[in-house]
């Protein structure tokens, strides 16, 4: 944690600043960036540290500022509507001094020891406001090692900034520089998951809202778009990274801790594991899809709770295709007042005709999908922290492992069967007379076996 609160300095007064500098811009000191698919030079300039201003949208930083803002029940724009003011920036400096102190890409103790920045290859990259795009993390860092020694470290009293000199430079522009420059390099520091993920979801919303509005924007070719300003070449990953993020947010809503992203930070693994099994879904329907998701939600719920003394994945089997819909019903029976699925049905399902003109009376009339419609509802009313949650999950993963052991058991008996079929038809007439007497010692040992197995 740090004390330092970093010296703002007016808009005003930050473009009148860089303007003077750009005008005595000595002609020879340019970087190049990636802007709106063409290689630009952009003029190198050398700013008093306090000059620039963190940017609040900062892709690193988001998850911290979204879980601030629900721990203190602030507005969903604190941050965002306030990038100018003091006590905002007090805590975007605190979000990325942390990250720049974490230790595996500790740019506090790096920075501590060279005692200097690289002038040439890696300015800090700024808007003409003065709004810091790439950099963030290391002028937290600058700031807080002159803080901490104005002699020691007086060569970060002044730190080389390349402006991006473009008056109409958009919000997207500044993402995909952002991706460009920090996501697809080496010896960065790695986005967190969240982060990545709401990330990806901010850039499709703004190329969303951008999009002409009598133009029809196909959802391939934005995740492409997307996927490839940040690195990834398949669009199918941008798409399954958008599922685990929606699985994220479900549990976070159930869990009534919306916003609240320190609860899931170490539980990527588990998302991820979950949305691979309920993307198999997706070909089966949409309410089956809502259904699964429900039910995993319950599970992930109840083993971070420490009820099951086992990993969540284990009762991935409960989200199987062939399984959900046996899971759903009998969730419903035992939580949800015992009432039988057929009757659910009748009262909720609505009335459908079918090719005979003859009304559906019954669940056995009705689509999967449908049943899955009605599921849904009813999964919702069950509470989700009720504490026969875990044993009637426990009871059906017991069921169904069971009824696995019994599969592989006739499986394992059809196989020995066949064998002993295949051994009969080809080598029955050419046995030598030396190999009967222990061929005939291992086939009475299988029909004692076998009448064993028999008397079960």
């Amino acid at each position: 944690m740090t004390s330092l609160k970093p010296t703002i300095y007016p808009l005003k007064k930050r473009q009148s600043e860089i303007s003077r500098k750009l005008e005595a811009h000595d002609k020879k000191s340019f970087h190049n960036v990636s802007l709106r698919g063409e290689i630009k030079n952009f003029p190198i300039i050398n700013l008093d540290k306090e000059i620039p201003i963190y940017r609040m949208m900062n892709g690193r930083t988001r998850s911290q500022q979204t879980s601030y803002i629900k721990k203190k029940k602030y507005k969903s724009d604190y941050f965002t509507a306030n990038s100018e003011n003091q006590e905002q920036l007090n805590l975007q400096h605190e979000f990325l001094f942390n990250l720049a102190s974490d230790p595996n890409a500790n740019l506090y103790t790096e920075f501590k020891k060279k005692k200097e920045l690289d002038k040439t290859h890696d300015p800090f990259l700024i808007t003409l406001d003065g709004v810091v795009i790439n950099g963030n993390r290391r002028l937290s860092t600058v700031r807080e090692l002159y803080n901490e020694n104005p002699s020691a470290f007086s060569n970060f009293q002044t730190i080389p900034c390349a402006v991006l000199d473009v008056k109409d430079l958009t919000e997207l522009d500044i993402e995909e520089i952002e991706n460009r420059l920090q996501l697809k390099r080496d010896l960065k520091l790695d986005y967190s998951w969240i982060n990545e993920l709401l990330k990806i979801r901010y850039q499709i919303d703004l190329k969303l809202k951008n999009a002409p509005k009598n133009q029809e924007i196909k959802k391939s070719i934005i995740y492409a778009e997307v996927g490839a300003s940040m690195g990834i070449s398949n669009p199918k990953e941008i798409e399954e990274k958008l599922n685990i993020l929606e699985l994220a947010h479900q549990y976070l809503e159930e869990t009534k801790q919306e916003g609240n992203y320190e609860v899931i930070k170490n539980m990527e693994q588990i998302f991820y594991n979950f949305t691979k099994n309920l993307n198999k879904l997706s070909k089966e329907g949409g309410a089956q899809v809502s259904a699964g998701n429900k039910i995993a939600i319950a599970i992930i719920r109840q083993t971070q709770k420490n009820i099951f003394n086992e990993r969540s994945y284990s009762f991935r089997t409960l989200l199987e295709s062939n399984r959900l819909l046996e899971t759903s019903e009998y969730l419903l029976v035992k939580l949800g007042g015992g009432k039988s699925i057929d009757n659910i049905y009748r009262e909720n399902a609505p009335s459908k005709k079918n090719l005979l003109g003859k009304v559906i009376k019954s669940s056995n009339d009705l689509t999967r999908e449908d049943k899955f419609r009605v599921i849904n509802k009813e999964i919702s009313k069950l509470d989700i922290d009720d504490k026969r949650y875990a044993g009637v999950l426990r009871n059906i993963k017991n069921s169904f492992d069971m009824k696995k052991d019994q599969d592989r058991f006739i499986r394992n008996i059809e196989d020995a069967l066949t064998t002993l079929e295949f051994i009969k038809k080809e080598y029955r007439s050419s046995i030598d007379e030396k190999n009967k007497p222990k061929i005939k010692r291992y086939i009475s040992k299988i029909i004692k076996i076998s009448q064993d197995i028999n008397n079960l």
